[in-house]
């Protein structure tokens, strides 16, 4: 049996996008988005576009590597029977994540037509508490401010809506006994999951134990060391690359949530649609564009990707390096 390839030619355009204010990443301040849109070809008509940005103080490659290997890099092939997406499978283009990420959303947005996710409101701090909530998924970094404080503000967020849920990020904050303490006062319908609650791994053993409450882990290096009370899984595409093969490994009765690495509107757009396929009726954390000086600052509970046309025009717009 002949297997049945698409060639495709492949080209890429360096930008640069500033940020609406300074972030950190672990430590690494960032101000500017950097990295390169790539284009998918066949006979000069592009069919796809993707975007491979690493992201300082997470990625482990640099940019000065994606150059290297952008070098490299002229033509692809893509085996198209059986589908990619049924067998959730697409060939290793290139061992950097950020690399293999914007090639396999820009083979996506030219075998797929352009999909919708439900996305969450965030809350970084009690400073950026909105007065309103149109998703009834909140997900809320803990561990900031005195606990009673953001306690007080879930409180009133439930006083003002009692049909939204939690999903709680302490960022390895909380000792076991304030976790225990925290998560005591919060009723345990009102928690979707808890993301990183302990400062060491013993400590999230031991609350999970004992509170009973589900437990998320953010997109782990090594896909086999995911414990076994681990209920959700947050994917960042940037960061592990090959989302198909990725998800080739994962238990099947974990839930995978999608996160962003603070890419523009075209790497959202390929999480988008590469999500669509695998947990279209979650809620994912997507709600990251607003980060951009080019971009709306009004924010919806729903994150439409863009059409080959529309992404097109947006690198026309705001693409320029």
């Amino acid at each position: 049996m002949t297997m049945t390839v698409q060639h495709y030619d492949i080209k890429f355009k360096p930008f640069n996008h500033h940020l609406s204010y300074p972030i950190k990443v672990n430590g690494t301040q960032i101000s500017l988005r950097k990295g390169f849109y790539c284009y998918i070809l066949i006979k000069d008509n592009v069919m796809g576009v993707g975007e491979i940005a690493p992201l300082p103080g997470l990625s482990k490659e640099t940019l000065d590597d994606v150059k290297e290997e952008l070098s490299k890099l002229t033509a692809i092939k893509l085996p198209l029977k059986p589908s990619p997406f049924e067998q959730r499978y697409f060939p290793i283009f290139s061992k950097l994540p950020s690399v293999q990420f914007g090639i396999e959303s820009a083979i996506v947005m030219a075998l797929s037509s352009p999909s919708t996710l439900k996305c969450h409101q965030f809350i970084g701090s009690l400073q950026t508490a909105p007065t309103s909530y149109p998703s009834p998924i909140i997900k809320f970094k803990i561990g900031r401010a005195p606990m009673q404080d953001e306690l007080n503000l879930i409180k009133r967020i439930l006083k003002q809506n009692n049909n939204i849920k939690f999903r709680f990020d302490a960022n390895h904050n909380l000792s076991l006994s304030d976790a225990k303490t925290f998560f005591k006062d919060v009723p345990n319908h009102h928690i979707d999951y808890i993301e990183a609650p302990c400062k060491t791994h013993q400590e999230e053993i031991l609350f999970e134990r004992e509170s009973k409450l589900p437990i998320a882990i953010d997109t782990p290096d090594d896909i086999t060391s995911i414990p076994a009370y681990c209920q959700h899984l947050i994917i960042k595409p940037m960061i592990i690359g090959s989302v198909f093969t990725y998800l080739n490994r994962i238990p099947k009765h974990v839930t995978c949530i999608f996160s962003s690495s603070y890419e523009s509107i075209i790497g959202l757009t390929g999480i988008t649609n590469i999500a669509s396929y695998i947990s279209p009726e979650h809620y994912h954390g997507l709600n990251t564009n607003h980060i951009f000086k080019h971009a709306p600052k009004n924010q919806s509970s729903y994150l439409k990707a863009l059409s080959l046309t529309e992404s097109l025009d947006w690198i026309n717009t705001y693409g320029p390096s």
